[in-house]
């Protein structure tokens, strides 16, 4: 009986040693947590238990791979199976990081919501890797365009929120928009009529650690990244989703120059960049409209008009240093002039075009009609 003891004792004096001194899997790589949230099993069979559950952002060390799924070690020390479309690996984590640090600085061009379920990219092209998924409904600022060719084996896309990347009658190029996802403040749902015109203005709030909730209820993580530009619906202002409808323009940014003070409050004054084009052409807008209150007629007019246009974003609104008029600038070519710096000031309801030594150009024909 005492060599039995004796034998007992020094096994699990051996185990115990083991357990203390054994090495730990070798880590081949690391990765971070792609998705809202990422369950970790404790086998990749088909019945198994989970064993831990991870969020959006959290590091964890890649042991090895086996199909769909890869055995990973959490910072707690769990370590188990997570399928790998849940998680990012080291090179596209940083990818999503410096585009949420250049997305800071970048002036947006328009807020608009995710129609469907949609794909965050890191770069244009239905190619490039996901970042996310977004949620139909997700709140997002618009900063930049970009166009990129349809691949010839693209699925079309389903129909309804289940909706992926593709359609049936796609463009052989298509646009991608570079967004940065809203924070929760301002991703409320707009209110009926009229939205507010501080909208584009308070979607320059980028790359922070407060989420969005879109309509689903589904919280959305901090995000920057490219997005199949007919996925996003920009918000626009009803006067000016009216106009557009009525002129067959097809808006890509919009701004308020101004407001102006009236006895029934104060109305803003826009600034709208379109195109009359299908997706996929080397400008990002051809034309310009300005939208002024009218005290006469009691109504929005058209105050400036400009076709013919090659804008490229970004379109960046202020005030004149002196007169605090409205100016905006962005770039542009034209079948008479070169890709150039163009600058323009708002005097009440009169826009004009000035060189960049500050002489002013032959003013643009203005419109007036509502």
């Amino acid at each position: 009986m005492r060599k039995w003891i004796i034998g007992a004792l020094i096994f699990a004096l051996a185990v115990g040693l083991y357990l203390k001194f054994r090495v730990k899997d070798h880590a081949i790589g690391e990765a971070y947590v792609g998705e809202n949230s990422a369950t970790v099993w404790n086998t990749t069979a088909q019945v198994r238990q989970s064993i831990a559950t991870l969020h959006w952002g959290e590091r964890v060390e890649v042991l090895s791979h086996s199909g769909n799924q890869s055995k990973i070690r959490t910072a707690s020390g769990a370590v188990g199976w997570a399928d790998n479309h849940a998680l990012l690996d080291a090179a596209l984590w940083q990818t999503e990081k410096n585009l949420q640090t250049e997305s800071r600085n970048m002036p947006s061009q328009a807020p608009g919501r995710t129609k469907v379920f949609t794909n965050l990219h890191s770069e244009p092209g239905r190619d490039a890797p996901r970042i996310y998924q977004l949620p139909g409904g997700t709140a997002v600022s618009v900063l930049k365009r970009a166009a990129a060719d349809v691949p010839a084996n693209a699925a079309p896309a389903l129909s309804g929120a289940s909706s992926t990347e593709g359609d049936a009658e796609s463009p052989k190029r298509e646009d991608w928009l570079l967004v940065s996802v809203a924070t929760a403040r301002e991703s409320s749902p707009a209110p009926a009529g009229e939205q507010s015109v501080e909208a584009n203005q308070a979607y320059l709030v980028t790359g922070n650690e407060q989420t969005a909730t879109p309509a689903t209820g589904r919280a959305v993580p901090a995000l920057a990244g490219w997005v199949i530009g007919r996925f996003i619906d920009i918000d626009l202002p009803q006067t000016l989703r009216d106009y557009a409808t009525a002129s067959g323009m097809r808006p890509v940014a919009w701004f308020v120059l101004n407001k102006l003070a009236t006895p029934s409050g104060d109305r803003p004054q826009y600034l709208v960049a379109g195109t009359h084009s299908a997706e996929g052409q080397p400008c990002d807008f051809t034309l310009l409209r300005v939208y002024t209150w009218g005290a006469a007629r009691q109504m929005y007019e058209t105050s400036y008009v400009e076709n013919d246009l090659c804008g490229s974003f970004p379109i960046v609104v202020g005030k004149q240093s002196g007169t605090g008029n409205p100016e905006f600038q962005f770039k542009a070519l034209s079948e008479k002039e070169p890709l150039e710096e163009r600058d323009y000031v708002m005097h009440q309801t009169v826009v004009r075009r000035e060189r960049e030594q500050g002489s002013p150009t032959k003013k643009n024909a203005a419109s007036k009609r509502p």
